[in-house]
C-alpha cells in the first residue's frame, strides 16, 4: 500500500523526470554515442537536478548541470553535464555538450556509498564539491571525498581527505 506522502514525493521525482529527461532528449540527436550511452544510463531516481557555476572551454562556454541520485540500489549517484549557453552568440538552444558520470561512485551497484546531496562551490574554472560519504560494505565507515570538476569536457579529480 502507498501511503499519501510517498505519492506525494513520487509525483514531485516524476516531475523533476519529465522535466529533465524532455531537456536531455530534445538535444541528443546530433551527440556521440558514447554520450546518448552516459545519458541512457542516468537512472529515474532522480533527486534533484541544478545548474552550478560557468565553464569556457575550446571557444565555447555555458553552465554545469548537476544531476544527484540520493539513492539506487544502495549508491548514490552524481553526474555532471556541460550546457551550451543558449544566450552566447551565434547558439539557438541550450544543449547538453557532454555528459560525465562519477565512475568511483556509479560505476557498478556493489559500491554501496552514500552521501547527502553535495553542495558546490564555483571555481575560477570549474566546481568543487566536498562529499561526506558512508560505505556500507564497511559497516558505513565515513569517507571524505573532494572532487573538483574542471572546464575540459569531462575532467575532473577525485581525492579522498
Amino acid at each position: 500500500m502507498v501511503r499519501v506522502a510517498d505519492e506525494s514525493i513520487m509525483i514531485k521525482i516524476a516531475s523533476i523526470l519529465i522535466l529533465c529527461f524532455v531537456t536531455i532528449f530534445s538535444s541528443v540527436e546530433g551527440a556521440e554515442n558514447h554520450f546518448k550511452e552516459e545519458i541512457e544510463k542516468i537512472p529515474f531516481e532522480i533527486s534533484d537536478v541544478w545548474t552550478g557555476g560557468t565553464w569556457e572551454y575550446n571557444n565555447g562556454f555555458g553552465y554545469y548541470r548537476v544531476i544527484y541520485v540520493g539513492f539506487h540500489y544502495g549508491c548514490s549517484l552524481l553526474y555532471i553535464q556541460w550546457l551550451r549557453d543558449w544566450a552566447a552568440p551565434g547558439v539557438e538552444d541550450r544543449r547538453v555538450v557532454y555528459t560525465l558520470s562519477i565512475d568511483e561512485f556509479n560505476r557498478d551497484d556493489h559500491i554501496s556509498i552514500t552521501f547527502k546531496k553535495p553542495k558546490c562551490k564555483e571555481l575560477k574554472r570549474g566546481l568543487l564539491f566536498d562529499i561526506d560519504a558512508r560505505n556500507g560494505n564497511e559497516e558505513n565507515k565515513r569517507h571524505r571525498y573532494r572532487l573538483k570538476i574542471f572546464s575540459e569536457f569531462g575532467k575532473y579529480e577525485l581525492t579522498e581527505r
